[in-house]
């Protein structure tokens, strides 16, 4: 009988139908239980009290290996607690505090001679221009990220700090850790605050890939995992986000299953779940090994005004999904759901052998669900 796997976090759809064609179970507990997760996992639940609620979820899914998704790194003394009594597939509270501390991480970078952005505490260091970005410590998919104002006044908090703007491409790297060495599994690029998907500055609104980086990136990527890796002690896949310009800058790592990922896993046909797992036993990562097959993009559609969900929608997105390998539309809303201003309606998914048309795909079926909801 298959493994059963739980997955925790703000969302798992997508990491959840990785466990399944990875020949897991999956159970999900997240923010939504979507229509589509529903019917990959053998049982779902919703949380409405996020983090905390998902240590009681947990206890009502089958007993098993959990791992967890994007936000829930933010929350280190949550997965501690949880990975007393539940075998965690990923990395534990202390790897995470390290690496998600921006300071720790640009001391590694800048002493293995790689390009990380200057931070600051305090507005008073900052020199304000437009090249400086303010963050929070807690951050994840871009949010509440934005540029200094001049005219603006903030008030310094210990949950902020300031980071020198980076021009240039946003991507993702993604890799598999066993927390010696990492395995490239793959480059995609970031879409990220894409005006027609509805998406705030910053905000991350989707990927496409996988990109195939020239050999001299490649090599410094390929680096660039092997160094955190092993000075974080990261286990299990993770990402990291950086700008191509001039050189690989490297913002922040994410130390779980990333977005990226599933664009990844159908763009090479590699089994991310499985990989998972082997180099969380503590084996050696086995990144996709020949060219990309195909090319895939998803799309975020944030709701540009409140909305409710409708049967009709739930008609279109099931009559758009005929590829098993790939959904069409993806993070599905139950009927009668409401959605408010700006905040994540569904998932578009398109694939292609052409960067244009993959682009263009994904443009055109956010613009039909944003017609279809009047959102």
């Amino acid at each position: 009988m298959p493994p059963s796997l739980s997955i925790l976090g703000a969302s798992v759809r997508s990491a959840a139908q990785s466990a399944r064609r990875a020949g897991f179970i999956p159970c999900g507990a997240d923010l939504f239980a979507d229509h589509d997760l529903q019917q990959v996992c053998a049982a779902t639940i919703r949380v409405s009290d996020y983090p905390q609620q998902l240590i009681d979820a947990l206890k009502q899914l089958p007993r098993g290996p959990w791992m967890y998704t994007g936000g829930l790194e933010n929350h280190p003394e949550i997965i501690d607690q949880i990975a007393t009594t539940q075998t965690l597939l990923g990395n534990p509270g202390a790897v995470l505090c390290r690496v998600r501390d921006p300071w720790q991480l640009s001391a590694v970078l800048t002493s293995h001679g790689m390009a990380s952005p200057t931070l600051k505490r305090d507005l008073d260091d900052v020199t304000v221009t437009r090249c400086s970005i303010r963050k929070p410590l807690q951050s994840c998919g871009g949010q509440r990220i934005g540029c200094v104002d001049p005219g603006e006044a903030y008030q310094d908090t210990p949950d902020f700090f300031y980071q020198q703007f980076i021009p240039g491409k946003t991507y993702s790297a993604v890799y598999t850790g066993n927390q010696q060495s990492a395995g490239f599994v793959g480059l995609t690029r970031q879409l990220a605050g894409t005006v027609w998907t509805g998406a705030q500055r910053f905000q991350y609104a989707g990927s496409l890939g996988p990109v195939i980086p020239p050999p001299h990136l490649h090599s410094q990527l390929v680096e660039i995992g092997h160094v955190l890796a092993s000075c974080f002690q990261l286990r299990g896949l993770f990402g990291v986000d950086l700008i191509l310009s001039d050189d690989v800058w490297i913002l922040e790592v994410n130390p779980r299953y990333t977005a990226s990922v599933e664009i990844l896993e159908v763009g090479f046909n590699w089994p991310a779940l499985s990989e998972h797992l082997q180099v969380c036993q503590g084996n050696t990562p086995r990144p996709p090994s020949g060219p990309p097959l195909c090319l895939c993009g998803k799309a975020i559609v944030y709701a540009r005004r409140d909305t409710v969900i409708s049967p009709s929608f739930t008609k279109f997105a099931a009559a758009a999904n005929t590829d098993p390998g790939c959904p069409t539309i993806a993070d599905i809303p139950h009927n009668g759901a409401r959605i408010l201003q700006r905040q994540p309606v569904t998932t578009v998914l398109a694939i292609d052998h052409d960067w244009k048309r993959l682009y263009g795909t994904l443009k055109r079926r956010v613009s039909q669900v944003q017609a279809l909801l009047g959102c």
